[in-house]
């Protein structure tokens, strides 16, 4: 019985029909295998794939003023370079904390790269990174600090420093 399904399937595969039904199959298969892919890629496209808890950071020291102004925000200002270990924890580890980025949400942010924009830094006199200032937006200073602080005990600082208690802000 084996060898007569043996040639059964064997003399099937030499009917033309059977290659052009397979060569069909396959090319309908290819085919939907195309369209989902492009589909894919049209959807990743309309995605918006910006980290949660990522703030928002101006580069334009000037243009950040002037938008603190407009809305009425205090401005929080980061002075940091790629190169600074201390400033790369405050960029990747501490802004991006759930609480301090709830409360970073009340400021206009902006960074200065010291080595890029030597003249923001050599206005506001920093000679050690990170430093970080927050002002009213008339340009009154609340808060300045240089080096590297926890998640915790920065939130509270920057509380203060415009007059909000860390842990209504946390809620928000």
């Amino acid at each position: 019985m084996a060898s007569e399904s043996g040639s059964w399937a064997a003399s099937l595969l030499k009917q033309p029909i059977v290659y052009g039904g397979a060569i069909l199959l396959l090319l309908f298969l290819g085919g939907n295998w195309m369209l989902s892919e492009r589909q894919a890629q049209a959807h990743v496209a309309t995605l918006d794939l910006t980290p949660k808890n990522q703030v928002v950071w101006n580069d334009d020291l000037i243009a950040a003023e002037a938008e603190a102004r407009r809305q009425n925000k205090p401005i929080f200002i980061d002075f940091g370079a790629t190169w600074c270990g201390p400033c790369q924890h405050m960029q990747n580890e501490v802004f991006n904390d759930p609480k301090v980025y709830n409360m970073l949400k009340r400021f206009v942010c902006v960074h200065v790269d010291v080595d890029q924009d030597p003249t923001d830094s050599n206005a506001f006199g920093v000679q050690g990174i990170p430093r970080m200032i927050v002002q009213t937006p008339e340009r009154e200073t609340r808060m300045d600090l240089v080096g590297s602080r926890e998640p915790g005990p920065f939130v509270q600082l920057l509380g203060d420093s415009v007059g909000l208690a860390s842990s209504a802000s946390a809620a928000n």
